[in-house]
């Protein structure tokens, strides 16, 4: 069976969404040890950044790539926690505060 372009898409999206429903749907052990995967938007609101800032500083290496499940782009919660305390260790903790007072 030869599945055209259009289908492929269609069945990579499928899987892609099964595959982040069953993370978040069952508490299995990468889950509980906070490998979770984040949505732009999630990521977003947890490193105090715009999408727009995200993609920016991926494409420039200055924060992780995220992984690619079909269409989806997603960033493991693991791999963004540790980008962030190495960054908090380097800057002594001013990233954190400068960042939530951007927020405000």
């Amino acid at each position: 069976m030869i599945l055209n372009p259009k289908d492929l898409d269609r069945l990579a999206d499928l899987v892609a969404d099964r595959v982040v429903h069953r993370l978040k749907a069952t508490p299995d052990q990468a889950t509980r040890n906070g490998d979770d995967l984040l949505s732009i938007k999630e990521l977003g609101q947890l490193v105090g950044m715009k999408p727009r800032t995200v993609w920016r500083k991926v494409s420039e290496g200055i924060f992780p790539a995220p992984i690619a499940i079909g269409r989806l782009k997603k960033w493991p919660r693991r791999i963004v926690m540790g980008w962030v305390e190495e960054r908090e260790q380097f800057t002594g903790g001013r990233a954190a505060k400068k960042e939530s007072e951007n927020r405000a």
